[in-house]
């Protein structure tokens, strides 16, 4: 490499000043005329602002003495709220911060005597390798209404008690316009023993500040089936679009309480809830921008940018809206409590016992131009077994309380996408039990009191069930699901506590 070529590669000393106007920022370009003055460091060095107004004003209280069955109750309020983001990159390699069109890496110059750069730094438009974060400013606001009643319809020796909820809330988001969010239910306390609920709503979630300008990039691959499926490394660039839609859900819950007087203590609920979800915020790999654009989707298109030869220098896989999602399943728990005399210990004895059952009947979601795919089930790379049971039991007697555990998962498949004895040979995951116990007794002093406690993780010490998988980044590969199932094994505390 020649002298004139080192010099361009190491001419920017540490603790030279840099003046830079104007300043390149990703949404706008050079448009804004900001500029910067620093003294440089070895580093790339990233400043970060972020600033946030609220204004809110709410009323509540009792609106009308109701029909008989209760008073009306409502709220009512008004919401604003502005944040911004301010965000400069400091690089003397790249003092006005322009990543698109910047070339820190001056390809294989012969003038400088630069030669045998791969195609990848030849590409490259950052600063540091494999590192990309650029200049931002951006900033959003929002303007809420909102409204919601308690409204008593009855309350007779027919129907103990019976309301009706509703409410309704419009919010205007710069970059997306107006949205509507509602809800509306009932809840029935038809006697002692029975409730019924029911419950109907249209939720929203709008993109947050890093949804909509938040920027970054790295180094990828893909293949390019517009040459022949060739592979090539590319850059890319993720973060926020500024005119992001809010996420739209539509959810339904219905439940029932049953508490019965035959035998104190006992209570019983069951709950069904459906959840439909467009629009979702979320990004597809460069892969599938890259793909679904050579499929004819011309809005993806323009987040490719080509070289002069056709090959790929950059993909922008920001976020969108691209998802669908539903998740629809029952709930199921048992709980009974009562004082018990089985022990004279001269205190106050109770015994109590908890079951919670959550049964996944579908979790399904669906990419831009893909098919509907449900994981319900899945425990190899996700957390979704169609069946979990918690159970547990309370017992207290004065000083002395313990309590017992156990959690049972449901057997699940490697990959629902998968075929067992065609893609794969087995596609089943075993069923793990884990129990925990915790015992605790309080010794009283004349100043204060001393707690003495222990607990026992995973008491039988269950292996968790191989779920073997491999990650192509890296080149590393996990043996169980660390999220679902637990790797430590049986494991004690011992402690104590003084109070005074």
């Amino acid at each position: 490499m020649s002298d004139a070529a080192i010099d361009w590669v190491t001419g920017f000393d540490v603790g030279q000043e840099v003046s830079v106007s104007p300043l390149y920022f990703t949404q706008s370009g050079y448009a804004k005329g900001y500029s910067d003055n620093y003294i440089s460091e070895a580093a790339k060095v990233i400043r970060s602002d972020i600033e946030q107004e609220v204004f809110e004003f709410n009323l509540n209280g009792e609106i009308w003495e109701g029909l008989g069955a209760g008073p009306v109750l409502g709220a009512f309020g008004y919401h604003w709220r502005e944040e911004g983001m301010y965000q400069l990159m400091r690089s003397p390699a790249l003092p006005d911060g322009n990543l698109d069109d910047g070339r820190p890496v001056p390809a294989n110059n012969a003038a400088l005597g630069i030669r045998g750069q791969s195609a990848g730094d030849v590409n490259n438009s950052v600063a540091i390798q494999y590192s990309k974060v650029p200049n931002i400013e951006g900033d959003m606001d929002v303007s809420e209404y909102y409204g919601e009643l308690l409204v008593p319809l009855l309350a007779n020796d027919t129907i103990d008690q019976l309301n009706a909820s509703l409410a309704a809330r419009r919010a205007d988001y710069s970059g997306s316009g107006s949205i509507w969010a509602w809800k509306w239910g009932v809840d029935a306390q038809l006697n002692d023993q029975l409730r019924l609920r029911f419950t109907r709503s249209h939720d929203v979630r709008a993109g947050t500040l890093s949804e909509r300008y938040d920027q970054t990039g790295g180094a990828s691959s893909v293949n390019d089936p517009f040459l022949d499926n060739q592979a090539f490394n590319i850059f890319q660039t993720s973060g926020g679009d500024p005119n992001i839609r809010p996420e739209e859900a539509d959810t339904i819950t219905a439940g029932i309480v049953y508490q019965p007087l035959w035998l104190d203590g006992l209570s019983v609920s069951l709950d069904w809830y459906d959840v439909s979800l467009e629009d979702a915020i979320s990004t597809l790999t460069v892969q599938q921008v890259l793909d679904q654009c050579f499929a004819g989707d011309n809005t993806l298109c323009d987040r490719i940018t080509r070289n002069p030869d056709g090959t790929i220098n950059i993909i922008k896989a920001n976020v969108l809206n691209v998802a669908k999602a539903n998740v629809s399943g029952y709930d199921l728990e048992l709980a009974y409590n009562r004082e018990v005399d089985f022990f004279d210990w001269g205190g106050a004895e109770s015994l109590g016992f908890r079951v919670f059952s959550s049964y996944l009947k579908e979790n399904s979601s669906q990419g831009f131009n893909a098919p509907v795919i449900d994981r319900a089930g899945q425990t190899q790379g996700f957390e979704l077994p169609e069946l979990k049971v918690t159970a547990s039991m309370n017992y207290r007697n004065g000083p002395f309380s313990g309590f017992f555990q156990l959690r049972w998962i449901d057997e699940g498949i490697r990959d629902t996408l998968h075929t067992e004895g065609n893609q794969i040979d087995r596609n089943k995951i075993d069923s793990a039990t884990y129990a925990d116990m915790n015992l605790r007794y309080e010794f009283e002093l004349d100043q204060g009191y001393i707690e003495l406690f222990g607990n026992v993780s995973n008491v039988f010490d269950e292996d968790p069930p191989v779920t073997p998988s491999f990650g192509l980044f890296g080149g590393s590969s996990n043996q169980t699901n660390s999220g679902l199932f637990d790797l430590l094994g049986r494991r004690f505390t011992i402690g104590l506590r003084y109070t005074y």
